[in-house]
C-alpha cells in the first residue's frame, strides 16, 4: 500500500513538471545578443581579421580600457560626421560654465550654404534654438550646418573651434589626430585613427547628458522664429526606427558618418549585463556591412570576455603576512580591505577559472613601512598587489583580521635605535664623549632580564622545596592515621557485647539493652 502511494505520488510531481515545461520555457531566453560566432568569424576564441571588410577598427571595453580586438588601429583614417563626438563634447563642457547651460539660447549667424547632399536640419540666418536641440540636430540627424552654429556660438569662428577641438585632442592623447571643422567634411587636412576616436568616445561616455542624448532615438524639437516643428531620427540603425530589421537592443550609441573619402564609419557603444563596450569601425564600403559586421564584432567582445572583480576574489583567499614582535610567533591573519572594485577584462575561460579557484588570482603583499605589534584589528597593515599571468591590474588594502599583541620577550628586547650612535660619532670608540660604548637603557635591560631569570630560578625551587617537606608528608601521613583509626574502631566493635532487653546476645550497638550482670 506505501509502495503504491509513493509510486502514485511520483506520478503526480512528474506529471506537473511536465505540465509546467512549456511555461518555464516560454520564460527562459533562447538567444542571448552574444551567441557563440562561427569558425568564419573567430578562429577558437581568436576574432579574425577577416570578418570585418573595413580599413580600420578597434574594440575596447569601456570600464576598464582593455582592447579585445584591433585592426590597423592606428592607420590614418577620415573621421566624417563622427567627428562630432567632439563637437559634442566641447559643447556640452561648455555649457557647465555658463548660467543658462543647455537652455542657452543660440542664434544662427550667417554662414555659408552647404551641398545639397550633406546631412542638414535645415537651419537658417537669425533662427533662434537653444543649445540643447542643436545638440540633438547633430547627433541624431547629423545636422552639419547644427555643427557650424554650435561652433560660431563657443568659439566665434570654424578656425577657433578646430583650435579648441585639437587642444582637447591632446589632452586625452590622441596623437594621431587633426581637426580642421566641427563636423567631418571632407578635408585632406582632417583625419584621426581608430584608436583616438576610442579615447574620445571613452571620455564622451562618461559625460551623463552625452549619454543621453546618443542613447536617444528620435527627438522632437518645437518650431523655432523660423522653422515649425521638426522630428528628428538617430542615424543609428541598431534603434530599429526606420529599418526595424536591425534593431539590437544592447546597443546605447553614438554616431554614424560617411564621406567619399572616409567611406562608412561608426563609432558603436553596447551596453549588456553591467558591460559597455566601445567599437570603432573605419572605412566599410557599404552601409549594410557597416552594421552587420560591427554588430558581429560587438558580440565577440560580449561572449568571449568577461569582466571580474578581483578585489572580490582576493577577499576570498586565506591571506597571512608576518608582523614582527607578535605574541604568536608567526604569521597572523590579514584580509583585502573593503572598497572600490579592480576590473580586469580577461577571457571568459579565465574568469571560469578565478571563479572556481581564488587562489589562481596571485596576491602579493608588501607590509608597510616599520610595522610592528601590537596591531589593532581592522588596521592596514600592508597593500597587495593583484596581478593575473603576469599582469598587474592593482593594489589594494591590507588589513589584519584579529588584534595582534605584542611578545613578552620583545618588552624585553633593547631597542635598535637605542644602541645607534648620533651621526658623526661611533659605539665602537670608549672613549667618544657624545656616544658611550654600552648605552645606560641597553645595560639596564640586560640588568633587568638576568634578575627576572633568577627570581624565575628562586620560585621554582622555594615551590618544589614546600612540595617535598610539607605537602607530600601531609598527605601521607594523614591517610596513615586515618587507616589506623578505622583498625582501632574495628577491633574495639568486634570485643564488645550487647544484650537487647531481654538480656539476649546482640552485635547491634542500636538493640543493646542494659548489660546482664
Amino acid at each position: 500500500m506505501k509502495k503504491g502511494m509513493a509510486l502514485l505520488l511520483g506520478l503526480m510531481l512528474a506529471l506537473c513538471i511536465w505540465g509546467n515545461s512549456g511555461a518555464l520555457a516560454d520564460t527562459v531566453p533562447t538567444i542571448t545578443p552574444h551567441p557563440t560566432l562561427p569558425s568564419s568569424q573567430v578562429d577558437g576564441t581568436t576574432f579574425k581579421d577577416s570578418a570585418l571588410h573595413c580599413r580600420s577598427a578597434i574594440l575596447v571595453d569601456q570600464t576598464t580600457g582593455t582592447v579585445l580586438y584591433e585592426l590597423d588601429a592606428d592607420s590614418k583614417q577620415y573621421p566624417a560626421s563622427i567627428t562630432k563626438i567632439m563637437t559634442c563634447l566641447l559643447a556640452l563642457e561648455y555649457s557647465e560654465g555658463t548660467a543658462d547651460g543647455l537652455q542657452e539660447k543660440v542664434t544662427v549667424a550667417p554662414f555659408d550654404p552647404m551641398r545639397s547632399d550633406y546631412t542638414q536640419i535645415g537651419m537658417v540666418e537669425g533662427e533662434v534654438y537653444t543649445l540643447e536641440q542643436l545638440l540633438y540636430g547633430l547627433m541624431l540627424a547629423s545636422g552639419n550646418d547644427a555643427a557650424v552654429a554650435i561652433a560660431d556660438h563657443i568659439a566665434g569662428s570654424i578656425s577657433n573651434f578646430a583650435d579648441l577641438m585639437n587642444a582637447r585632442a591632446q589632452e586625452l592623447g590622441m596623437t594621431g589626430t587633426h581637426f580642421v571643422n566641427p563636423n567631418g567634411i571632407h578635408d585632406d587636412d582632417h583625419y584621426t585613427t581608430a584608436r583616438d576616436m576610442m579615447l574620445l568616445t571613452r571620455e564622451a561616455m562618461r559625460n551623463e547628458t552625452f549619454r543621453t542624448i546618443v542613447a536617444t532615438r528620435t527627438y522632437t524639437c518645437p518650431a523655432t522664429n523660423k522653422n515649425p516643428e521638426r522630428k528628428w531620427i538617430n542615424t543609428n540603425r541598431y534603434y530599429g526606427i526606420r529599418y526595424p530589421e536591425y534593431e539590437w537592443e544592447p546597443a546605447i550609441g553614438v554616431k554614424t558618418g560617411y564621406t567619399n573619402a572616409a567611406l562608412n564609419t561608426f563609432v558603436c557603444a553596447v551596453s549588456y549585463e553591467g558591460r559597455e563596450l566601445i567599437g570603432v569601425t573605419m572605412g566599410f564600403p557599404d552601409t549594410d556591412s557597416r552594421f552587420n559586421e560591427t554588430k558581429t564584432l560587438m558580440r565577440y567582445g560580449l561572449r568571449y570576455f568577461d569582466n571580474m572583480d578581483l578585489r572580490a576574489v582576493a577577499q576570498k583567499q586565506q591571506l597571512t603576512l608576518t608582523i614582527p614582535n607578535a605574541e604568536s610567533g608567526g604569521p597572523v591573519a590579514v584580509s583585502i580591505a573593503p572598497g572600490d572594485p579592480v576590473y580586469a577584462t580577461l577571457p571568459v575561460a579565465d574568469t571560469d577559472a578565478l571563479t572556481l579557484d581564488p587562489g589562481k588570482l596571485t596576491v602579493q603583499i608588501t607590509p608597510v613601512e616599520n610595522l610592528s605589534a601590537p596591531v589593532t584589528q581592522g588596521s592596514v597593515v600592508g597593500t597587495a598587489e593583484l596581478s593575473y599571468n603576469g599582469t598587474v591590474y592593482g593594489t589594494v588594502d591590507v588589513t589584519v583580521n584579529e588584534n595582534v599583541a605584542v611578545s613578552p620577550t620583545a618588552l624585553l628586547t633593547p631597542d635598535p635605535a637605542a644602541t645607534q650612535a648620533p651621526e658623526g660619532t661611533s659605539l665602537s670608540n670608549p672613549n667618544n664623549t657624545l656616544a658611550p660604548a654600552t648605552p645606560p637603557s641597553s645595560t639596564w635591560s640586560k640588568l633587568r632580564q638576568t634578575l627576572l631569570v633568577v627570581i624565575g630560578i628562586l620560585l621554582v625551587l622555594i615551590a618544589g622545596a614546600v612540595i617535598y617537606l610539607k605537602l607530600i608528608p601531609a598527605i601521607t601521613g594523614r591517610n596513615r592515621r586515618s587507616r589506623a583509626r578505622m583498625q582501632h574502631s574495628a577491633s574495639v566493635a568486634a570485643r564488645r557485647t550487647y544484650y537487647d532487653q531481654r538480656g539476649r546476645r546482640s552485635s547491634d550497638p542500636y538493640t543493646r539493652g542494659r548489660r546482664r550482670r
